[in-house]
C-alpha cells in the first residue's frame, strides 16, 4: 500500500514518505537510522523535563477534590479494606469510580503508608507516566507517522513540559497524566499492528493494544470513544479479526470491573447517605446540569444541544490557548485577545486534523474528535478532559500551519516541499513558551514573598491551617459534611459525607449524627448563609478564602436546616 499525499508505503524493504506533490521526501531521519546523535538528544530532553516536574513538585495534594479521592481509594486498597470508601459513616460503599490509577497509587501506600508524607511519591506516578506517554509520543510520530527523529523529539518535548501537564502532575494525584501514557500506548500498539506484515505478529500487536485500551477504560471512562475508535479503524483497515481480537482484549481487562461494580453498586439508600458524585452512576450525572452536583438540577434531552455549544465555546475559546499559551494568559485576558487567538489556534488544529486524516488516516484521527465529542456532552469543565489529546493537538497544529506554507508555494508556483524541519522550528517555539512559564511558576514557588507564591499552594496552606485545627479540637467520632469528604478524612481521621443540599439531606444527617461542617475550598468562599449563621462558627481562617467549620451541636436539640432566624454566632480563631 502505498498513498501519494503523505503516507508511507507498507513495504519495509524501502520505507518512502511522499509529499503533497507526489514526490519522495529524503528519509535520512527515518527510524531505521538513528544512531548516537538522536539518542543524546532524547536522553537530554529526558533529563530537562524530569528536572522540570523535580523543580516544581510540591506538598499540595487533595485539594481539587477527585485526587482526594484517588489517594483515600488508594489507602483503602494498600490496607486491605477493599475498594470502598472508608471515609464514610457506614462502610462497605463502593464507588463508581473506575479503579485503574487508585490500584497503582495502592503500592505507593505499600511501600510508604504514612501520608501526606508519601506525596511526592504519590506524584511520581503521574509524573512517570508524563515521561512515559512523552516517549511513547517519540516513538510514534517516528515509526508510524514516518517523520524525522528531530520532529517527533520536538513534539514528544512539546508534550513533556506543556505547563498544564507538569501541573496536573505536580500540583495534584491526578490521573489524566496515566490516562494520556494509555491512550498512547494503545494507539502505538494498534498502528504498529495494522504496519506490520507478519500475520502473527499483527494479532500479537493488535491484542496488546486492546488490553492497554481495556486499562484506559479503568483509568477513565472517556477511553469508550477510543476503543470505538479502534474498532473502526481496524474494520476500516479490513482488519475484521483484529478488531475482534481488539475487543476481547480490552473486554478481558475491562469486563472483570464492570460486572463486579454492577453486582456491588450502592443502593440509593447509600448514595443518599454519601450524598456526592463519587456514588453517582454516570447515566445520573449527565442528566445534571453540573455533573455530581445534585442541587445544579437536571436537564431534559432537549437540552443537550446547549450544553454542547457551551463546551464547545469553552474548548475553542478558551482551552486550546490554555493549552499552547499558558503563560501568556493573564495579558491575553487582559487585553481580551484569549477568545480570538483561542479561536485562531483550534482552527488551524481543526486544520490540521482533516489534513492529516487526507493524507493517511489513522486511528488517531478517528479516536481523537470521538473523544473530544464525549468531552463536549459531559456538563463539567472541559479543560481537564483536553489535556490527554495534547500530542495530537500539537501535531494538528503543525500540519495546520504547514497548510499556509504549501499554499505560499502555491501561489508562488514553486514545487511543494517537505516542511518538516519549518514545523520542528515551530514546535520549538512552542518548547520555550513552554520553558518560560514553567520557570515563572518555579520562581514564584521558591520566592521568599509567601504572596508571590502560585495560587494553589498559598490556597493549600489556609486549608492544612484548618485541616489541622479540626485534627485538634474535634472529637473523634464526630462525623462531618464537607465540600470534600476524603480530604477531611486523610488528615484528621473524622467520618465524612458530601456537604451537597443541607435541607433536603437533613433527615439523613440526623441519623449519621452529624456534627460539623467544615467548608473547605481552593477558592475564595462567599459569607454564610441565613440557615448556616443559625449554628455556631466555630471557626474561621484568617486568610483571604473565608474557610470555616461550623458546629451544628447535638441532634437532638438542634433545629432543622432553614427554618429559624439567625443568631448570635460565636466565632473562634
Amino acid at each position: 500500500m502505498s498513498r501519494r499525499t503523505g503516507a508511507y508505503r507498507a513495504d519495509k524493504s524501502a520505507p518512502e514518505v511522499y509529499d503533497q506533490s507526489g514526490a519522495a521526501i529524503d528519509t535520512a531521519d527515518s527510524p531505521r537510522r538513528i544512531g548516537r546523535l538522536p539518542l543524546l538528544a532524547g536522553l537530554a530532553t529526558l533529563a530537562g523535563a524530569a528536572a522540570v516536574y523535580l523543580l516544581r513538585l510540591d506538598r499540595v495534594a487533595g485539594l481539587v477534590v477527585d485526587d482526594a479521592w484517588y489517594v483515600l481509594l488508594a489507602k483503602a486498597l494498600a490496607s486491605g479494606q477493599g475498594y470502598r470508601l472508608i471515609n464514610a459513616p457506614t462502610p462497605d460503599l463502593m464507588p463508581f469510580y473506575p479503579p485503574g490509577f487508585p490500584f497503582l497509587l495502592s503500592f505507593v501506600f505499600r511501600i510508604a503508608p504514612d501520608f501526606p508524607s508519601n506525596v511526592p511519591l504519590l506524584k511520581s506516578v503521574s509524573i512517570l507516566a508524563s515521561l512515559g506517554a512523552s516517549g511513547i509520543c517519540w516513538w510514534y510520530f517516528v515509526r508510524v507517522r514516518r517523520a524525522p527523529w528531530y520532529f517527533g523529539l520536538a513534539v514528544a518535548a512539546c508534550t513533556a513540559i506543556a505547563p498544564s501537564l507538569v501541573y496536573i502532575s505536580t500540583a495534584m494525584v491526578m490521573s489524566e497524566p496515566l490516562f494520556l501514557l494509555a491512550q498512547m500506548g494503545a494507539i502505538a500498539l494498534v498502528e504498529r499492528g495494522v504496519q506490520e506484515e507478519n500475520r502473527n505478529r499483527v494479532l500479537i500487536f493488535i491484542l496488546l493494544g486492546g488490553l492497554v485500551t481495556g486499562f484506559a477504560l479503568l483509568v477513565r471512562s472517556v477511553a469508550l470513544m477510543l476503543a470505538a475508535g479502534g474498532v473502526i479503524y481496524l474494520l476500516l483497515s479490513r482488519h475484521r479479526r483484529g478488531a475482534a481480537i481488539f475487543v476481547l482484549g480490552a473486554a478481558a481487562v475491562f469486563g472483570p470491573w464492570t460486572i463486579y461494580s454492577r453486582i456491588h453498586a450502592p443502593t440509593p439508600e447509600q448514595r443518599q447517605e454519601q450524598n456526592g458524585y463519587i456514588v453517582q452512576d454516570y447515566t445520573t450525572q449527565f442528566w445534571q446540569r453540573r455533573a455530581g452536583d445534585t442541587s445544579s438540577g437536571t436537564i431534559r434531552f432537549g437540552q443537550v444541544p446547549e450544553r454542547v455549544w457551551n463546551n464547545l465555546a469553552e474548548v475553542t475559546t478558551s482551552d486550546a490557548a490554555s493549552l499552547f499559551l499558558a503563560p501568556f494568559l493573564s495579558v491575553l485576558n487582559e487585553a481580551g485577545a484569549r477568545g480570538g487567538v483561542s479561536f485562531l489556534i483550534f482552527l488551524f488544529v481543526a486544520a490540521g486534523h482533516i489534513a492529516a486524516a487526507r493524507e493517511r488516516l489513522t486511528m488517531a484521527e478517528i479516536s481523537v474528535p470521538m473523544m473530544l465529542g464525549l468531552i463536549l456532552v459531559w456538563p463539567w469543565e472541559t479543560f481537564r478532559f483536553v489535556i490527554p489529546l495534547l500530542p495530537f493537538a500539537i501535531f494538528y497544529l503543525l500540519i495546520g500551519l504547514r497548510l499556509i506554507y504549501h499554499l505560499h508555494l502555491r501561489l508562488s508556483q514553486r514545487p511543494i516541499t517537505s516542511a518538516w524541519a519549518g514545523m520542528s522550528a515551530i514546535a520549538s517555539v512552542i518548547i520555550l513558551v513552554s520553558l518560560y512559564g514553567n520557570i515563572k511558576y518555579t520562581i514564584d514557588k521558591y520566592s521568599a514573598d509567601a504572596n508571590k507564591h502560585p495560587q494553589l499552594i498559598r490556597a493549600f496552606d489556609e486549608n492544612l491551617k484548618l485541616l489541622e485545627w479540626m485534627n485538634n479540637m474535634l472529637p473523634a467520632d464526630a462525623v462531618v459534611a464537607t465540600p470534600n469528604p476524603p480530604l477531611v478524612y486523610l488528615y484528621t481521621g473524622r467520618r465524612t459525607i458530601a456537604i451537597d443540599n443541607p435541607g433536603a439531606n437533613w433527615a439523613t444527617w440526623q441519623r449519621l449524627r452529624v456534627s460539623h461542617l467544615a467548608h473547605i475550598s481552593p477558592a475564595p468562599l462567599g459569607q454564610p448563609s441565613q440557615a448556616e449563621r443559625r449554628y455556631s462558627i466555630v471557626y474561621q481562617s484568617p486568610g483571604e478564602l473565608n474557610l470555616r467549620v461550623v458546629d451544628l451541636g447535638p441532634p437532638e436539640s438542634r433545629e432543622p436546616w432553614g427554618t429559624t432566624a439567625p443568631r448570635f454566632n460565636n466565632m473562634i480563631r
